[in-house]
């Protein structure tokens, strides 16, 4: 019975592509419908993973529906027919490769402010600690390299 969900999944993803290219933006040249069937896909196959228990349901969803959905051989298709005007595919590109280039970045930015925060947090908890306590300066210090470690 799962196989038969599991292809039913697969056949309603595989349509969705279709619609939000044909429906949603219909008068764009670029294929902005696979570029938002494959974002919503990866977002769901994320989002099923976190809140889906059961392995079969998860199987059906992030296998089947986002499998059809995320399917390469629309993205094939629709950048064959980029290819044939060479400034469509090039502008393409170049959006594609300046999200994936700003999302890197971006993760890097906050991962360092991250770490940052964090440390200069704990410095300032440990300064709060050796005031309250009254620890002396080696104290404080041999806390700080723990923190730097």
């Amino acid at each position: 019975m799962v196989v038969f969900y599991l292809a039913l999944a697969c056949g309603l993803g595989c349509s969705c592509p279709l619609f939000l290219f044909h429906i949603i933006v219909k008068g764009s040249v670029l294929p902005l419908g696979t570029l938002i069937a494959n974002i919503l896909g990866c977002f769901l196959i994320g989002l099923f993973y976190n809140h889906v228990e059961s392995k079969e349901v998860y199987l059906i969803l992030a296998t089947g529906f986002c499998g059809g959905l995320t399917t390469f051989s629309t993205l094939n298709d629709e950048l064959q027919r980029l290819l044939n005007d060479k400034k469509e595919f090039y502008s393409y590109l170049l959006v594609t490769y300046l999200v994936v280039c700003f999302a890197i970045f971006g993760n890097f930015c906050f991962k360092f402010l991250y770490i940052f925060l964090g440390n200069l947090i704990n410095c300032i908890l440990c300064v709060m600690d050796a005031q309250k306590y009254s620890l002396s300066a080696e104290e404080v210090s041999s806390r700080l390299t723990k923190i730097g470690e």
